[in-house]
């Protein structure tokens, strides 16, 4: 389906599903057509299968509670219209740019996400304006989310195997975090305790011995 037939779709009245965003007090009924979000997300062709889906009064309803709404409307317009919004999103901030490739990565569109393309381009920016720990907890999140084989959530339980794992699906983005930016503390309880086995060789050293540096100037 050429983006033409869904602008068709996004000015018609015939909608069949109701997509609640976000949690009290900030929560937002969205109203799509499930032809349109099954043909753009596989997330979407899961959800309003017969399997999962829920009717009310004619509607599928779906809940999103872990999306904002003002980021499911910026993902909303891309998936009907097939404009980036990263292009398209004059007032997003770093927080939200992070907070919509979270949402598409969730909501699988692969489309928009190009994985490896997007978060690279986005790390790379020097105008995120966000603390560069929840940047790292950021693609910590992607890591875990992206790896195969997939990996448990419950780090605590993680094995060398685990780290090793996570350590080959985001070595290529650690160089872009600027780890000196962080506070001491949240470097060594965010990152160097829970994650040193996946740090290149050598790098904790440098980084502590500039926070050491830093601190007697």
């Amino acid at each position: 389906m050429n983006d033409g037939k869904f602008d068709e779709f996004k000015d018609s009245s015939e909608y069949n599903v109701k997509i609640i965003v976000g949690t009290e007090p900030n929560v937002k009924e969205f109203k799509a057509h499930s032809i349109i979000l099954q043909e753009r997300s596989e997330y979407f062709q899961a959800a309003l299968s017969i399997r999962w889906a829920r009717e009310q009064d004619g509607f599928f309803i779906i809940k999103k509670p872990n999306i904002l709404p003002k980021i499911f409307e910026i993902i909303l317009n891309y998936i009907y219209t097939g404009i980036d919004p990263m292009d398209n999103c004059d007032k997003c901030d770093g927080e939200d740019s992070l907070d919509i490739l979270k949402a598409a990565d969730e909501l699988e569109l692969y489309s928009l996400i190009q994985k490896e393309t997007a978060l690279g381009q986005l790390l790379k920016r020097d105008d995120l304006e966000i603390e560069e720990v929840k940047i790292w907890n950021y693609l910590i999140e992607w890591g875990i989310a992206n790896s195969n084989p997939s990996l448990n959530r419950e780090i605590s339980k993680w094995t060398e195997r685990e780290f090793e794992i996570l350590k080959v699906t985001i070595s290529q983005y650690i160089p872009f975090i600027r780890f000196g930016s962080m506070l001491p503390y949240d470097y060594e309880t965010r990152v160097r305790d829970p994650f040193i086995y996946i740090l290149p060789e050598g790098f904790d050293e440098r980084i502590m011995e500039y926070f050491y540096e830093s601190s007697n100037l």
